[in-house]
């Protein structure tokens, strides 16, 4: 996949670092000095505010953009610039101040808005949760949910490639928990009872993904 992370803080820095192990990734940032020496990306400098830096950067051509930048109202412009006027798939926008998280919808052009706050009450929600199917971050309107499913000794699935694994409709495989691993599905293989499979799914598909991954052989 094509990425653009814009924003070469801490926290670009890292999502720019561990995507780039198997996407191609392009990083923005205003400041030449944060140029990532030793990591596999490419560096454009500029404000990725700016339609004409993000084309250069290659977004219209991406799969995804990334908006990380320490502002929040830069976040939400990169986002609707990409989904509206650059046509990208998918748009992650991290969101700072809780009171602006209202605005993080799909009509400002966000797919997926990263919440740190919210992260961490869905994380501590998780562990007083009985089940195996988890909703960790739900979206506002027609978004998605990011949710994740422990795959049962004796299922179906095991043994298939978690990356070539036949998924439903408006679910998107997005990484497998293993023994404390997070892995890329690339990375995990053929899937294990015990595993947990972290997915992006479409208001309403969560269970139909449960279903499929708890299906007993």
């Amino acid at each position: 996949m094509d990425i653009v992370v814009c924003g070469a803080g801490n926290t670009g820095r890292h999502v720019a670092r561990v995507l780039a192990e198997v996407h191609r990734v392009v990083v923005i940032d205003r400041r030449h000095d944060r140029h990532m020496d030793g990591v596999n990306v490419r560096f454009v400098a500029g404000d990725a505010g700016d339609p004409v830096v993000l084309m250069t950067a290659g977004a219209r051509d991406a799969d995804a953009v990334v908006a990380v930048t320490g502002d929040d109202a830069t976040n939400l412009l990169i986002a609707l610039l990409a989904k509206r006027t650059l046509a990208v798939r998918w748009t992650v926008a991290r969101v700072h101040d809780p009171a602006h998280r209202w605005l993080f919808t799909p009509d400002a052009g966000v797919d997926v808005v990263v919440s740190s706050a919210e992260l961490v009450a869905r994380l501590v929600q998780e562990e007083v949760t009985a089940g195996n199917l988890v909703t960790l971050l739900r979206l506002r309107g027609p978004g998605v949910a990011v949710t994740e499913t422990t795959v049962p000794a004796g299922a179906a699935v095991a043994g298939q490639l978690a990356a070539r694994m036949e998924l439903p409709g408006g679910v998107a495989l997005t990484a497998v928990i293993r023994e404390e691993q997070v892995l890329l599905p690339e990375r995990a293989g053929a899937l294990r009872g015990g595993d947990v499979v972290v997915a992006l799914c479409e208001p309403g598909r969560e269970h139909v993904l449960h279903d499929r991954l708890t299906r007993p052989a």
